[in-house]
């Protein structure tokens, strides 16, 4: 009988699952939530806007407000299925007043870049039913190791860390450190962090060549070091840095930046974004790259038909 009444099983089965926020990702530095909520009775809150985000310091969540009906409502996203507040509004409701109540439980309006989170809002079809698509990542722990890291001119606390960080949530702090580091070895520290983060560093890539009384001592072991163990990130660094400069041999320096090109290139296989490979591969046409392309395109096709119904 439903069916013949125009409602599907999968539709009943979605709305026991909309208007909830999910995690969907667990990581040691990234934690994914996603939430799909019925968007046919939003309304704009502001400027045309159907959401905005509040975080609040004291309890470390982030939450969004939308306003379905007569209703205001703001829901936790780093506490799945909850709801914060719902705020009954009538003709003379306006936001300042939202923004009031809101606040006296401790969330202020605010952008999730600035407090750690990445976000993605879209229009999708979840099941036969138009939604709003929220999907949220929370770096704020990844944030903070690199914040440490550059505060301590200390790169080899992020030596091992895989995931990428946004590149805005620390570029600012990264360029404040920067203006203060004084000792060239913090600005070795700094250069490293910055090609990790895949951020251009703004301190000079070398220092003019010292006199030949100046000229330090070779040591064969650092080479070996870069020649053979070296992360992408060092090789890249010390290449860059004044040091090799005045202790490479033209032949040396060769050879590490060949292994540079390796390393970037092994890099950019397993771990390069889909567009980044198809700009690759216009230029080099190697086949290695058409096939991670092509396994690239095939997990986006899979993903997309999970979530568009």
């Amino acid at each position: 009988m439903l069916l013949f009444g125009g409602c599907s099983l999968d539709t009943l089965s979605a709305l026991n699952e909309v208007d909830k926020v999910q995690l969907i990702k667990r990581s040691s530095y990234m934690k994914r939530y996603r939430a799909y909520f019925v968007r046919t009775h939003l309304k704009p809150i502001r400027r045309g806007e159907k959401y905005l985000f509040f975080y609040s310091a004291k309890k470390k969540d982030l939450a969004i407000l939308l306003h379905p009906g007569r209703r205001y409502k703001l829901y936790s996203i780093n506490h799945p299925h909850r709801v914060i507040a719902t705020i009954n509004t009538n003709r003379k409701t306006r936001l300042r007043h939202i923004y009031r109540t809101l606040a006296r439980k401790g969330y202020h309006l605010t952008s999730p870049s600035s407090v750690g989170f990445s976000s993605r809002v879209r229009l999708r079809r979840y099941k036969g039913l138009k939604t709003l698509m929220v999907d949220v990542k929370d770096y704020r722990r990844l944030r903070g190791i690199y914040r440490k890291a550059i505060r301590n001119y200390d790169a080899s606390s992020v030596k091992g860390i895989r995931t990428r960080l946004p590149k805005g949530m620390v570029a600012s702090y990264l360029r404040e450190y920067e203006r203060k580091a004084t000792a060239p070895e913090q600005k070795e520290q700094l250069r490293i962090i910055a090609s990790k983060l895949r951020v251009r560093s703004s301190l000079p890539a070398s220092n003019p060549t010292p006199s030949v009384s100046e000229k330090p001592k070779r040591n064969d072991a650092v080479y070996r070091y870069y020649r053979d163990q070296a992360s992408y990130e060092e090789l890249n660094a010390y290449l860059d840095g004044p040091e090799a400069g005045y202790t490479l041999t033209h032949k040396e320096r060769k050879a590490l930046q060949a292994r540079r090109s390796r390393l970037k290139e092994k890099r950019l296989l397993q771990e390069g974004s889909l567009e980044e490979l198809i700009a690759a591969y216009k230029v080099n046409g190697d086949p290695r790259y058409k096939a991670r392309i092509m396994v690239l395109m095939k997990q986006a096709q899979q993903s997309e038909r999970s979530t568009v119904h």
